[in-house]
């Protein structure tokens, strides 16, 4: 990590605090405000949006591979939670680069895939300031909270500048065609990050990448049919029922992100496996939330059909 960039990140976030005697805290404020819902990107801030969905892409893999090399050996339950969130921020920031590539063509609300992003970099910061083994990585951390920061500002029609990129982070992607992975390199293969020192032979190849890319589409087609079930039951789009909908409607787009994945010729199972366990999570709160309000009952089936092709998936990646 070069000397300068300290002075440039302080500036910038005015977020980096002391959180006691020799220990650095990364504290970057996040915006939480719901701005700009239902928007659509003009082709001048898509791209300004594309650039800073790369630097948050690389960036969240950069510091994923540093603090698994840190903490790969800790058998702390807080190192272990800490990585957990960090899997999973960059799972969605790699499926968020992806599915950005084809906004001009398929544009959707932004929104709700940033108010996500700013949800887990919450969760990732308020873990990561409590655990010294990776203060080195602070400095990174804070310069992505500050990309997602910028996210939110560009959506609420505010004016931002693109971060200068960082050679170092770039190091496992040498090339940003090769960026649909979720943290791996040409040709799904996972790249070096300097001195990592990370095993990279953790791949779904043969039989298994074969499954997971017929039960990924299996998971994508079920979870749109649960979903226009859903729609279909418009007496129940309202108060909770609507924000029920608007949940469904995005962990459609995450299957959708996660379907075209399984395009690549290798699949890192980590990364993919945190994937899908994220998305499991998502799709039991969604089978909880449904049941509790009692809305959308027609759905109810189709969606433990969803959670099942789930289950089935995670056996498939689980190492």
């Amino acid at each position: 990590m070069m000397p300068t960039r300290l002075v440039a990140v302080s500036v910038a976030l005015c977020g980096l605090v002391v959180a006691g005697p020799g220990v650095k805290s990364a504290s970057a404020q996040i915006y939480g405000k719901d701005t700009g819902r239902g928007a659509t990107l003009p082709s001048d801030r898509y791209e300004t949006m594309r650039s800073l969905a790369h630097f948050l892409d690389e960036g969240a893999q950069f510091t994923l591979e540093e603090a698994t090399d840190a903490l790969s050996a800790s058998r702390n339950s807080s190192d272990r939670a800490f990585l957990d969130s960090l899997r999973r921020f960059a799972a969605r920031t790699a499926a968020f680069h992806d599915r950005l590539d084809n906004y001009e063509a398929n544009p959707w609300d932004l929104n709700a895939d940033v108010r996500v992003l700013l949800s887990e970099a919450r969760r990732v910061n308020s873990r990561l300031r409590r655990i010294n083994a990776v203060s080195d990585l602070y400095d990174d951390w804070a310069e992505v909270v500050d990309d997602v920061n910028r996210m939110q500002r560009l959506m609420a029609g505010q004016n931002v500048q693109v971060p200068t990129a960082h050679p170092e982070w770039d190091d496992h992607d040498a090339n940003d065609q090769d960026h649909t992975h979720g943290g791996v390199g040409p040709a799904g293969g996972m790249g070096t990050a300097s001195g990592s020192g990370m095993g990279r032979s953790d791949f779904l190849t043969g039989r298994d990448l074969q499954e997971a890319r017929r039960l990924a589409h299996e998971l994508d087609t079920q979870a749109r049919r649960a979903l226009a079930t859903a729609e279909d039951n418009t007496a129940d789009a309202s108060g909770r029922g609507l924000q029920m909908l608007g949940s469904l409607r995005h962990f459609v787009g995450q299957t959708a992100a996660l379907h075209d994945r399984t395009d690549s010729d290798r699949l890192d199972s980590r990364d993919f496996g945190a994937a899908v366990s994220h998305l499991m999570e998502d799709a039991r709160a969604a089978d909880a939330g449904m049941r509790q309000a009692r809305v959308f009952s027609e759905a109810w089936d189709e969606w433990r059909q969803t959670i099942s092709i789930l289950d089935q998936l995670d056996a498939v990646v689980r190492p």
